[in-house]
């Protein structure tokens, strides 16, 4: 009983906690985002042929890809947490990437990373708390990309 009153209180908190704000410099108009957005003609081979695409990636915390389409949708691969598909919006200078998983929500923010320039920060939670990590763009290539680590699926 104990143990499920700290799990609860725990849930409490974790539930509490926000990804803060995006300081007031590095909001953008939505064409600063125009860069990294792909026709959506393209959305329902985005799996297939990802290394086509420009993709928002970073590597810093956890191996992130996301590939954004005009139509408002976006795919992703995530090492260890797999591949899917979600919405992005555009809000007050950033953009919200968010995906309906089983387990936990995907729910990201990318924003410019400093005061001027082209560069991207992502903004997310995890099961520790609150995560800004560095973000490029990669040009679409015929070269395919890395392979990312992808959960082991279970065999009953």
């Amino acid at each position: 009983m104990r143990n499920l009153a700290f799990a609860l209180f725990g849930l409490l908190i974790l539930n509490g906690c926000s990804k803060g704000s995006v300081p007031q410099e590095k909001k953008r108009p939505l064409s600063f985002y125009a860069p990294i957005m792909n026709s959506s003609e393209h959305f329902e081979n985005a799996a297939q042929k990802l290394s086509e695409l420009k993709v928002v990636t970073s590597a810093q915390k956890y191996d992130m890809r996301y590939a954004l389409f005009d139509n408002g949708q976006f795919y992703y691969e995530v090492g260890n947490l797999g591949t899917g598909r979600g919405e992005w919006k555009y809000r007050d200078g950033y953009i919200n990437l968010f995906a309906s998983r089983h387990f936990f929500n995907l729910d990201i923010d990318v924003w410019a990373a400093a005061a001027e320039g082209e560069s991207l920060e992502m903004n997310f939670m995890d099961r520790f708390g609150g995560n800004v990590v560095g973000a490029e763009t990669v040009a679409p290539s015929a070269k395919p990309l890395k392979k990312l680590a992808m959960p082991v699926k279970e065999v009953l």
